[in-house]
């Protein structure tokens, strides 16, 4: 990637309005990312290979997805057991107020 591609076109450039200690930080940390791209092919938790993601802000790893994916429908089937537990308390609760109110002197 060299500047001039930012200065071929006709008019004003974004790069016009940039004072030196601007360029600087650009390029650095554009340098300090295209370093990290290069060097950074394996994800950190499970060696799996990673891809550049989010216009190359971030890696991924093709594995964190796929169990992210496994432990996203683990916790839907939690959720589900939750409300299914929830539902037999509410009944529960419902038949021990009928019996309390029913068992009450009049």
């Amino acid at each position: 990637v060299t500047w001039a591609l930012l200065r071929d076109r006709k008019g004003r450039s974004v790069c016009d309005s940039l004072v030196a200690d601007d360029y600087a930080a650009l390029l650095g940390s554009a340098r300090g990312l295209a370093l990290w791209h290069r060097s950074v092919h394996f994800c950190a938790k499970c060696g799996g290979r990673t891809e550049s993601h989010r216009a190359g802000r971030n890696r991924r790893c093709q594995e964190s997805i796929m169990n992210m994916a496994l432990h996203e429908g683990r916790i839907r089937d939690l959720e589900e057991k939750v409300k299914h537990l929830e539902n037999e308390i509410n009944q529960r609760i419902n038949q021990f107020q009928a019996l309390s109110s029913s068992a009450r002197p009049s």
